[in-house]
């Protein structure tokens, strides 16, 4: 049984044994699509990517390593880094929930 610990329902499927297939916007396919040459440097902190298939619509699908496979209760953290956690494509009520959020902190 394949369990899913978050994000949406239909972010990932599986590509095959060992792969995944995860749907992402135009950034962060760009993002994938550079991995190996211009980001090469990120590449041991991120999943080997096998490619991306574009599907239309700014609708994007990257093959990637399957990082829990073969595991038995694989653990992991999801770690974000900045003040953003709208996703570029997160609905308008999403983003400006989001800004309100981050603007309602006040530091000393």
């Amino acid at each position: 049984m394949i369990e899913q610990a978050g994000g949406h329902a239909d972010a990932f499927t599986s590509a095959g044994e060992g792969k995944i297939k995860k749907k992402v916007g135009d950034n962060e396919a760009s993002f994938y699509k550079k991995l190996s040459d211009e980001y090469d440097f990120l590449a041991n902190c991120a999943p080997k990517c096998y490619g991306v298939e574009d599907a239309g619509d700014g609708k994007h699908f990257v093959i990637m390593e399957d990082l829990t496979y073969g595991l038995v209760r694989p653990c992991f953290m999801d770690v974000k880094l900045g003040t953003c956690s709208a996703g570029e494509d997160a609905s308008p009520e999403k983003k400006s929930c989001n800004e309100r959020k981050r603007f309602s902190y006040h530091y000393s």
